[in-house]
């Protein structure tokens, strides 16, 4: 379970094709200004890639298909206009006509390959082939500008890196701008007369584009020039060689699918991708049936999508009816299978945080990302029918919408918002949570220490008590099976890396227990190294010699940090998180295994740190024979871990803010037998449900 959380569609006309050639300049539906996306109502839209500021997540082009097929067209003044159709399971790829780097155009496709490999793969390259008297020309590609000025810049740069003698002598700047060499009512048509063409030396793209009446036309478009004077060169140039072929210059506003043959990844047989005008153009695709499968998210969607320019980059938007992406945000943020009270407590939450938030993307209600509500695409029937049960529920309080913040697990006890953001609110208020139940049904884990001197945590079922203990009264298992010693008491390796393994019959000492880590209860242990870097982004020091909660907000959680002996506070407490290298929560305690003290005869307190031990004589001195592990104990027998380097193990509770409705809180309370308007009310103070 993740952190919780218009424009109406029209009827899409039928593609058709005109029946007698067109003029060479038709009047074409050109690209339109930015129009208002409404507030949720019937229709939501979720930007999965958008360049925002707020977020920022984008793709150079994106790949879509559907099991049941696509109609590809524009939206225009609208009205969805369809051109043409991508066959079931077919991928239809789209990117932006933008300025490009010409690195290279050759007859060679290794030559090509070397170049783009050249400028390296994160320079957003792409080789596309085109044909000239019959053979084979190979173009490569660089970067998507939105100006020439700032392409040229970029070449500006990369011709000084060692790589660029590769390409350098024939390097230039490729733009939007191009000629129309002929305009054909039928595919057929337009696709005979562009081999016609390129036979004769005119390396033309056919290009899908409408008339006046929004239906589809075909057209042969050459060049892709950066500025008029070189369009304009151009067409004086192919006028001229090129016998019986008048050539006009493009309408920048025209709305268009350029057909591009790439060959990046495929070698000599390529794979179409269409080039869109980023002036304005949204282009739309729709699935004939079935869903809409992205391609670089590996995930499938209801609804239709739209392709556009936005801030300079390519944004790609998921348009569907908000019930329905209700389905799957519930299905994301809670998931199948839970109690009906929980899935439809969560439901009216994720559709109050939705219509609150209105258009918070200027053209995408919210993204599909945890920021917001996490989307993937995914239903299942018991989250479906719980969404329904609540159609149209939002909490308020008077006439306003609350703000309905969850998370994954409130650890037992809520946030208040001071703890999170630094701000109170008066209907979430601290309160206790059944949360417990992320925990069920998983074992205690022990923490051990070897006879090699190295600690861990190794799972309960993995090691029986044999009644011996060691001579400082440490409790002795032996090993039942080749059991793995994690950092952390988990089972998950990217977490919990290995850090050896038991033999059977190995005998260890046992100085602890712990509940397995989940999202109620957790554990995590990180170097004074690891957590340096984190912490410098926030709070600059050299080393970090020292660190322990100064402060706790209402339910527990740190609002404040003494680091090296100051104390340091944060505006918004809750990006203590992310300061100590992403924490499940800041409902925390800190143990330090770098350091320790000895209180003397006298009550004199003396501290030490990893590196020494005491002598007999009660002398310090560097502890380099030692283990980099050694257990110390204290009067009462208890037995506690200390490390030569400086390390910190976190134990805490909770997942996430905390602040708001707990999500295994919700599961807990449905389980005790509360229906979900009192889940929403013990977690949302003084706030009501009420249908929109």
């Amino acid at each position: 379970m993740g952190k919780m959380r218009s424009w109406s569609v029209c009827g899409l006309l039928a593609a058709s094709i005109l029946a007698s050639t067109s003029a060479l300049a038709p009047v074409i539906p050109t690209a339109q200004a930015a129009e208002t996306v409404q507030s949720p109502t019937g229709m939501f839209r979720v930007a999965l890639y958008i360049s925002s500021g707020k977020f920022n997540t984008t793709v150079p082009s994106v790949g879509l298909s559907s099991s049941g097929g696509l109609k590809v067209g524009i939206r225009s003044a609208g009205t969805n206009y369809s051109w043409f159709t991508v066959p079931a399971y077919k991928n239809f790829r789209a990117g932006l006509d933008q300025y490009q780097i010409k690195i290279l155009e050759t007859a060679d496709l290794s030559q090509a390959q070397a170049a783009m490999a050249a400028v390296g793969v994160k320079s957003n390259s792409v080789i596309y082939k085109i044909s000239v008297l019959g053979k084979p020309i190979y173009q490569v590609l660089v970067g998507d500008f939105i100006t020439k000025e700032n392409a040229q810049l970029t070449l500006t740069e990369l011709l000084k890196t060692p790589t660029s003698a590769v390409y350098a002598e024939k390097a230039s700047i490729s733009g939007p701008l191009h000629l129309n060499a002929g305009t054909y009512a039928t595919e057929s048509e337009a696709r005979t007369k562009a081999d016609s063409m390129r036979l004769t030396g005119l390396p033309v793209d056919v290009v899908i584009h409408g008339n006046a009446e929004g239906k589809a036309i075909y057209s042969l478009w050459v060049g892709s020039e950066a500025d008029p004077s070189a369009l304009s060169k151009l067409q004086t140039q192919l006028e001229a060689t090129a016998q019986g072929i008048t050539l006009s210059a493009v309408d920048a506003n025209t709305s268009y699918f350029i057909e591009k043959e790439e060959v990046s990844t495929t070698g000599s047989e390529g794979k179409l991708r269409y080039l869109i005008n980023p002036v304005g153009q949204k282009a739309w695709i729709e699935p004939i049936t079935n869903k809409i499968t992205v391609q670089e998210k590996g995930l499938s969607y209801n609804g239709a999508f739209e392709l556009s320019r936005f801030n300079s980059k390519l944004a790609v938007i998921n348009e569907l009816p908000f019930e329905q992406y209700l389905y799957s945000v519930v299905h994301a943020e809670l998931g199948p299978g839970y109690p009906k009270e929980a899935l439809k407590a969560q439901a009216v939450a994720a559709r109050t945080y939705s219509a609150k938030a209105g258009v918070r993307y200027e053209i995408a209600n919210l993204t599909d990302t945890v920021l917001d509500q996490a989307y993937y695409g995914k239903e299942a029937a018991d989250v479906t029918a719980a969404v329904n049960e609540t159609k149209g529920e939002v909490l308020k309080i008077g006439t306003t919408m609350v703000d309905t913040f969850f998370s994954s697990n409130a650890g037992g006890k809520t946030a208040d918002g001071s703890e999170v953001w630094g701000n109170s609110f008066s209907y979430l208020q601290s309160v206790d949570s059944l949360d417990t139940y992320a925990q069920q049904g998983k074992l205690r884990w022990y923490r051990i220490f070897r006879d090699s001197g190295t600690s861990g945590y190794v799972r309960s079922d993995l090691l029986n008590a044999n009644g011996n203990k060691t001579a400082a009264g440490l409790p002795v298992y032996t090993a039942i099976e080749n059991a793995n010693v994690r950092t952390i008491p988990s089972a998950n390796d990217s977490l919990s890396p290995t850090l050896g393994k038991l033999e059977i019959g190995e005998q260890v000492a046992v100085i602890g227990t712990t509940d397995e880590s989940t999202s109620y209860s957790w554990t995590r242990l990180l170097t004074g190294a690891q957590l340096l870097p984190k912490i410098n982004t926030l709070y600059p020091l050299n080393n970090l010699q020292t660190l322990e909660v100064a402060k706790r907000g209402i339910s527990g959680r740190a609002t404040s940090l003494s680091i090296n002996g100051n104390d340091f506070t944060l505006k918004a407490p809750d990006n203590f998180r992310g300061m100590l290298g992403g924490l499940p929560s800041t409902m925390f305690e800190i143990e330090e295994t770098g350091r320790y003290t000895v209180l003397g005869a006298t009550g004199a307190r003396t501290e030490y740190t990893g590196a020494s031990v005491l002598s007999a004589a009660t002398q310090t001195k560097e502890a380099a024979v030692l283990s980099n592990e050694f257990l110390i104990q204290n009067g009462q027998g208890n037995a506690r871990l200390t490390t030569q380097s400086q390390q910190f193990l976190f134990t805490g509770k909770g997942y996430g803010h905390g602040l708001g409705l707990s999500q295994y809180g919700a599961i807990g309370m449905a389980l005790a037998g509360n229906d979900y308007a009192s889940i929403l009310s013990h977690y949302y103070s003084g706030a009501t449900i009420v249908k929109q």
